[in-house]
């Protein structure tokens, strides 16, 4: 299928679900913070967060030194999760992720237990920041763990081209010196559950938006694809931030200067800065 067909197709589902994923208003709930977040640090530029504006009401944010996530109990999942990969973390080889396993985080009743299997229901525990881009401290490498940075994903997609997309997010870091990732689910009001009451939300699709630097100035790329077996290119599944802003109500780079965002946010993809 050629490129531009896969996004007009990604895009018809979107819409598709688009007004009752907008009506969604399962609650999070509030609680006592847990071990390890702490403050988003001060003076961070922070180009990774994204204002839902209203799509998904009564979120809540929690705050590891590695990532940020913005967290639906509702979902039982995050909405988006952000972070700033530097080269330096890029390359890191402190800590692996041997032996570790998802945890809840306390600030977030309802979330998944260490006990809750994925597998039998047919999904992976998707990263939404991989773990791969947590090897520079022990901190960084448990948190990626939380349950505020996991998605369930099918295992064509987690294992196949969303894995190839973080490889290649993580030579783009080094390559460019930092990158800017926010990354997150589309959940349908109306979208499946698995699992005990009230069940974890299954996805329609999954996005992210890489925002970075070069020599000659700011560019940003986003992605979004089905939860399902992606074949072709990573490359087939990109449009603009606009485009991606337009399907989900949210406000992606808004932490830019807004005549600067509005440039990278309408660029299209260009795919010799990704060689």
């Amino acid at each position: 299928m050629k490129t531009t067909s896969k996004i007009i197709l990604a895009a018809v589902c979107v819409a598709a679900v688009l007004y009752e994923y907008m009506q969604n208003s399962q609650q999070a709930s509030a609680g006592t913070p847990g071990a390890g977040r702490v403050a988003a640090a001060a003076g961070t530029n922070a180009y990774y967060r994204v204002d839902v504006r209203g799509s998904v009401p009564r979120t809540q944010t929690v705050q590891y030194k590695a990532y940020e996530s913005c967290y639906h109990n509702g979902w039982r999942q995050p909405v988006w999760v952000g972070y700033e990969l530097t080269a330096e973390e890029a390359v890191a080889t402190a800590v692996d992720r041997k032996g570790r396993q998802f945890y809840p985080d306390p600030a977030t009743p309802g979330a998944p237990d260490k006990s809750q299997s994925f597998g039998k229901f047919g999904f992976d525990k998707g990263h939404m920041m991989p773990c791969m881009d947590a090897r520079w401290s022990e901190e960084a490498m448990s948190s990626s763990f939380s349950y505020v940075n996991c998605c369930p994903q099918f295992p064509n997609l987690n294992q196949g081209i969303w894995r190839r997309l973080e490889e290649k997010v993580n030579q783009m870091a080094v390559k460019y010196g930092c990158m800017y990732v926010s990354a997150g689910p589309i959940v349908p009001a109306d979208a499946p559950r698995f699992g005990a009451e009230p069940g974890i939300a299954v996805p329609s699709h999954f996005f992210k938006v890489l925002c970075y630097e070069r020599a000659d100035g700011w560019h940003a790329t986003a992605f979004l694809f089905p939860n399902a077996a992606c074949s072709g290119s990573m490359f087939d599944y990109t449009l603009t931030v606009d485009s991606l802003e337009s399907l989900t109500g949210y406000d992606f780079l808004y932490n830019l200067p807004d005549d600067l965002e509005n440039q990278v946010e309408a660029a299209p993809f260009r795919a010799k800065y990704w060689q």
